[in-house]
């Protein structure tokens, strides 16, 4: 499994328990979404940046 793969399941099992991450991390749980969102790894929008 590549680096990548590992990191998009890691952050769709984020967003499976997103509601126990922000009671467990409050508003920290927004910066682990906040990552994937911004280098494309969960949407891929042309606003986000690719692979570095």
């Amino acid at each position: 499994m590549s680096k990548r793969s590992a990191i998009v399941t890691l952050a769709g099992i984020l967003e499976e328990h997103r509601a126990l991450l922000k009671d467990q991390l409050g508003k920290d749980e927004g910066a682990l979404f906040e990552i994937a969102n911004r280098y494309a790894l969960r949407h891929r929008k042309a606003d986000q940046r690719g692979d570095l």
